[in-house]
């Protein structure tokens, strides 16, 4: 192994590996090269006859809204459609999809649109709604739309990767609004726990809210009282990884669960 590593340095220019409290740990140039590398490894090892492969990953980035969504079909269609597959799912945005496509560091990505380079394939599976979600205890208030005032005067739970503000500040502020900030956070996952039992309110996509009403009987919807935009649902992946055959068949699956989901339901359909 020493023999090994001292050929690698010595190909890269680099010690690669540095002496740490926990024994050896990467340098920047081997953090770098492990995307490649992995792909590679893994090339070889579905090259192998079936007997002898450890079992193939399948490395799928979306944000968490996507997952709460997604991630129990995902795995129930691998294991039924192509046992042979491991999907990890791992976290990203539409910020960071793109830079993890191109160093490979993960195989797929879904995400609301923000992917662009040429190198980059992206399949499109309509466009889906935000809303706003409360606790509402009240089941004769339920279904009630908010005004634009009243949604304003509620203290938010904003959902924002990066930045002061949320993509609600700027439509507010062309309205003349300003609203309080309780919290920022990067992951819709604890959105209901930040709103049971107070009056604040947030702005998480349907489809997701779709779920969060089925765990928690209080919260309600309704729909956002000025416009905004919508974001295309999209599959995105090299335009090279279809060599593989493995990687042909996990979008085969992934096709099949996005194309499961009705991305265009409205609050309505939720009451």
């Amino acid at each position: 192994m020493s023999e090994h590593l001292k050929l690698l340095r010595e190909a890269y220019g680099d010690p690669l590996f540095l002496p740490s409290d926990k024994g050896l740990a990467p340098s920047i140039l081997a953090e770098e090269l492990f995307p490649t590398v992995s792909d590679a490894l893994g090339a070889c090892s579905r090259a192998l006859p079936g007997e002898m492969q450890r079992g193939s990953a399948v490395v799928i980035s979306m944000s968490d809204d996507f997952e709460i969504v997604l991630g129990r079909k995902l795995t129930d269609a691998f294991r039924e459609q192509l046992p042979e597959a491991t999907p990890i799912l791992r976290q990203t945005n539409a910020l960071l999809a793109e830079r993890a496509l191109l160093s490979r560091a993960t195989h797929f990505a879904i995400t609301g649109g923000g992917t662009h380079s040429n190198a980059v394939a992206r399949e499109s599976f309509g466009l889906h709604w935000d809303c706003c979600i409360f606790d509402e205890p009240d089941l004769a208030k339920r279904g009630r739309a908010l005004t634009l005032d009243e949604y304003a005067a509620r203290p938010h739970v904003v959902v924002h990767y990066g930045g002061a503000f949320g993509v609600a500040e700027g439509y507010l502020r062309r309205l003349g609004h300003r609203r309080r900030v309780d919290v920022m956070t990067s992951h819709y996952a604890e959105v209901p726990q930040y709103l049971l039992g107070t009056d604040r309110i947030a702005l998480v996509p349907v489809h997701t809210a779709k779920v969060f009403l089925e765990r928690f009987p209080t919260l309600a919807v309704c729909e956002i009282p000025f416009h905004t935009s919508q974001d295309s649902v999209e599959l995105s992946y090299r335009n090279d990884l279809f060599e593989e055959k493995l990687f042909r068949q996990a979008a085969k699956v992934l096709r099949g669960v996005l194309s499961s989901v009705d991305w265009t339901i409205r609050t309505t359909a939720l009451h």
